[in-house]
């Protein structure tokens, strides 16, 4: 059994009737925790909580906090002598951005990479569902090169910052942002290998779109998958279909991952990524039976190789509330309505519906987000084209998960809220939610399902 009793930064103070309570550098904090079914000891010893998560009966929960904490602190842990760093704090969905009891086996990892290196060894490791990267900067700190791989930019980018406050070189870390199944799949078609792969996906839980995540499920499309490629690697003597070729030569070339160089590993070492489409196409030669793909194709098909999803609103089908919460201020565009922050009354194009800090954000339908602002009174918004004339604008964001360009489904997480503006001092921390029809603002309450 490996035990994770080398932290001077964390330590579990009680647990017991469905709780624990932890101590997390100076900061003490009451989370849930089923498996602790056994009663709780000393109520005293409780009360040195500073925040408490509560879970809600329908689904996730809040934060309830008694002492002003800061947005973020840092813990140290001691990994075989390489001192790492992390930045943690409450989020809005229970955690705090670090699962401790997984020290033990960052010493593990840092250990067997230390020792390959003193053999004068290269590694490299691959760290899917890497989450804020315990692991990749222990690996990292023993020598390894990293590629660090997870879907939500929000964690890589807290990974990113956890590397710096490590002091770690840039060049030992490689970021993606990308579906850890499909960026693998990706990797096995370009020949890459890794010296250790290291994940911990989730057995169940929502992906980006909404999608139900089972990790007996995911796995087993996973071999098929690997069962295909196999086949289709045995079978030599068949050449695939031209648009076969095409395709594949795209998908390698086009996602270009987060925080990579110029030089894109889709490509053979010292090719240089094109990212002008037209070059892209001019210099795609890929042969097969001795004739170019490109040259066998007509012009319809290369335009079709890159056009992006078209997008229309389906008004019969509603839209998905962007968060769990009390609309306190209804749309309001044919009589003012009393803003207690402003002490006036004044037209509303919005809803404003209350939420926590860290609260998640869900995209109401599918669109494509074509400008994100900041906004004196609506702090960083986010705009999204539905399609059919018809936008989406939320406001009072922070940690976006996307970027202009990105498309979303419906259920996505695009973002946390934020602390108000000052517009809102008295109303809360909220979300603003606009819906416009060619241009003009529109109440969402009957679009909601």
């Amino acid at each position: 059994m490996f035990i994770a009793d080398k932290w001077q930064d964390y330590e579990v103070l009680d647990c017991g009737s469905g709780e624990k309570l932890e101590r997390w550098g100076d900061v003490y904090l009451r989370r849930p925790d089923p498996q602790a079914i056994w009663p709780a000891r000393e109520a005293s010893l409780w009360r040195k909580a500073q925040a408490h998560y509560h879970r809600s009966e329908k689904g996730g929960g809040s934060w309830e906090f008694f002492d002003k904490l800061p947005e973020r602190w840092e813990v140290n842990y001691n990994c075989n002598g390489d001192d790492l760093k992390f930045y943690v704090r409450p989020t809005g969905f229970k955690h705090t951005g670090l699962f401790p009891e997984q020290a033990a086996n960052w010493d593990w990892m840092n250990k067997l990479v230390k020792a390959r290196k003193a053999e004068g060894r290269d590694v490299k490791v691959l760290n899917l569902f890497a989450y804020t990267g315990g692991a990749t900067m222990a690996c990292a700190a023993a020598g390894a090169q990293v590629c660090h791989c997870d879907a939500a930019k929000g964690m890589v980018q807290w990974a990113r910052e956890n590397r710096e406050l490590c002091s770690l070189p840039e060049e030992s870390t490689r970021w993606i942002v990308d579906d850890a199944l499909k960026f693998v799949q990706r990797e096995a078609r370009r020949g890459h290998f890794y010296d250790g792969i290291l994940m911990d996906p989730p057995s169940y839980g929502r992906g980006p779109g909404g999608e139900v995540w089972k990790l007996e499920q995911q796995l087993a499309e996973n071999e098929q998958y690997v069962v295909e490629e196999t086949q289709m690697q045995d079978v030599s003597s068949v050449i695939p279909p031209k648009e076969s070729v095409i395709n594949r030569a795209v998908e390698d070339i086009l996602p270009i991952e987060e925080g990579a160089s110029m030089e894109s590993d889709a490509l053979e070492e010292g090719e240089e990524i094109i990212l002008d489409e037209s070059m892209l196409l001019e210099d795609m030669k890929v042969l097969v039976d001795g004739t170019s793909v490109i040259d066998a194709v007509d012009e319809t098909t290369k335009n079709v190789s890159l056009t992006t999803p078209s997008l229309h609103f389906p008004t019969e089908e509603g839209l998905f509330w962007p968060m769990d919460g009390n609309v306190i201020m209804n749309y309001s565009m044919d009589a003012t309505i009393y803003h207690a922050t402003l002490d006036q009354y004044k037209y509303n194009p919005a809803i404003i519906i209350a939420g926590d800090v860290n609260n998640k954000v869900y995209s109401v339908a599918k669109g494509k987000i074509v400008e994100i602002s900041q906004n004196e009174v609506t702090g960083t918004t986010v705009t999204v084209d539905l399609g059919d004339g018809y936008k989406a604008i939320y406001g009072q964001l922070k940690e976006l998960n996307f970027d202009v360009g990105d498309y979303l489904e419906s259920g996505h997480v695009i973002g946390y809220v934020s602390e108000p503006t000052k517009y809102y001092a008295l109303e809360g921390s909220n979300l603003y939610f606009e819906l416009q029809k060619d241009g003009k603002p529109i109440d969402p309450i009957a679009y909601f399902e």
